[in-house]
């Protein structure tokens, strides 16, 4: 039974040294590779909730990305830059809110989710971690009127150390390659549209993770083989404790109750990622391509980025598209869950 810490000691070490262990060894050799160049160098003295994130290239969508998540409540942003300028420092204007760090050299793609991990641990450990991607933007239920500050409350008052999400593509009324990002049009308004349709949920996996299966990629990729679609399933926000690591992007995680998306006893609150790859720019959007399959697991999980550049140039709505007003229509659609949360 693939689980959290199990009920014996020998459990309990089983699955510390096959899972915990490993993680925490990888995060440590690769925070050798890393350099702090921008911002706090660790999280003490920081309250509430602090975002860990990778960062591309992508400039302009930072500029909404902070915007959105300083609303939010996030009171500090630290950004692993493996973009090819690595110009990042350069672009926050002092942003007392905001650290960088970069790697010593040429890091493989495939340790970026070690790098990460390192970070979250040295700035976030015994707080909420926020783990999203540059163009995800993270929805609950009246988070036009909440902060994530009472989210993680009410999450922690039912005993809650995590909130699972699901990803939802964006995409606008024409093709995506015919747009620009802009420093005055939202991403918002440039792709108001989801599919509200054609969600479900695959055979559970090892740690006790669900895979959601659905979206546009699939609706459009995946007609044929829709068993290929890339997994939507995320949890972005986690009390991260001392053995908590991501194994897996951010899909799958220890210990593996984190991996749930419910309480055993009542259905839980959930969140949505509202993704807006499609605007990225062609670099960015490599990079993170290439940092994301070593990230996945099992081998036959779909990337998601790979995806996005292949839907650039088309027409994506059709008349399963709802648009995005706010959380509203995430909850009618059965994307978002309530929970007891009112």
């Amino acid at each position: 039974m693939f689980g959290t810490f199990g009920e014996t000691f020998a459990e309990n070490r089983k699955f510390f040294f096959r899972y915990t262990w490993p993680l925490k060894l990888a995060a440590t050799r690769a925070a050798r590779q890393l350099k702090h160049v921008f911002g706090k160098p660790h999280g003490k003295k920081i309250g509430s909730v602090i975002a860990v994130v990778p960062y591309y290239g992508d400039h302009q969508m930072l500029s909404w990305f902070l915007t959105y998540y300083r609303k939010l409540g996030i009171k500090l942003f630290v950004f692993l830059d493996i973009s090819v300028e690595r110009d990042l420092p350069g672009r926050l204007d002092d942003a007392g809110d905001c650290a960088v760090w970069q790697t010593k050299g040429f890091m493989h793609p495939g340790k970026t989710i070690d790098a990460l991990n390192f970070l979250r641990h040295r700035y976030a450990r015994q707080k909420w971690c926020l783990s999203v991607e540059p163009y995800d933007f993270l929805v609950f239920p009246k988070s036009e009127t909440r902060h994530i500050r009472d989210l993680t409350d009410f999450l922690e008052s039912e005993q809650r150390k995590h909130a699972f999400a699901i990803v939802v593509d964006a995409y606008g009324d024409g093709p995506a390659s015919e747009m620009q990002l802009s420093d005055t049009v939202s991403p918002f308004e440039q792709l108001p549209y989801f599919d509200r349709f054609g969600y479900q949920t695959a055979a559970a996996e090892p740690l006790s993770v669900i895979p959601i299966l659905g979206g546009v990629q699939r609706r459009y990729l995946y007609g044929d083989e829709p068993q290929r679609a890339p997994a939507l399933n995320r949890i972005p926000l986690i009390k991260l404790n001392w053995d908590c690591y991501y194994l897996a992007s951010t899909r799958m995680a220890v210990p593996a109750l984190l991996n749930t998306p419910h309480s055993a006893w009542h259905s839980t609150t959930t969140t949505c990622l509202l993704r807006y790859a499609l605007l990225g720019s062609e670099m960015p959007l490599h990079i993170a391509k290439q940092a994301e399959p070593a990230q996945l697991y099992p081998d036959n999980v779909t990337p998601l980025f790979a995806g996005s550049e292949a839907m650039t140039f088309a027409a994506l709505k059709n008349q399963g598209s709802q648009k995005f007003h706010s959380s509203a229509d995430l909850l009618e659609c059965g994307l978002l869950n309530n929970g007891q949360w009112f």
